[in-house]
């Protein structure tokens, strides 16, 4: 179940892109996923499959590390007498748009084969998806897809 929130208390809220989709999962669901997740981010960093400046959805790292890494890259060239400049894009909608074939077709690559290829596979596969609007409860928005 989807939960539009707004993403910013001063944006209009009767433009959907203003929204941000929040979808809860069960406890059980919420379980599997850790379970997954650290045994995917295990097999990638064993294989060396991420890059190594990677900062999103690793262990020890964030956003601040990553602006850490930067900055001072920015720094030494600056330093050194090199002109700098930076580009900025804002993606917050960039993993919501996640095309789910070419997700799969990567961890092919990345040696993800077998069960766990499977498994992530139909639980990308024949999703469904209802958006709740107001105060409905979820009985009320049964078979509305």
């Amino acid at each position: 179940m989807i939960t539009p929130i707004l993403k910013r208390q001063h944006l209009d809220p009767k433009t959907l892109a203003n929204y941000r989709p929040i979808s809860n999962l069960r406890t059980i669901g919420k379980i599997m996923e850790k379970v997954a997740v650290a045994r995917l981010d295990n097999h990638l960093r064993l294989n060396g499959v991420l890059h190594p400046l990677q900062s999103a959805y690793r262990r020890y790292s964030s956003t601040e590390t990553a602006a850490l890494q930067v900055t001072s890259e920015w720094r030494k060239a600056l330093d050194t007498g090199h002109v700098v400049c930076v580009a900025s894009l804002e993606i917050s909608a960039a993993f919501d748009t996640v095309n789910h074939p070419t997700l799969l077709s990567r961890l092919i690559q990345a040696g993800v084969v077998g069960r766990a290829y499977k498994w992530i596979g139909s639980y990308l596969s024949d999703r469904k998806t209802v958006v709740k609007r107001g105060e409905c409860p979820p009985e009320c928005l049964k078979g509305q897809y």
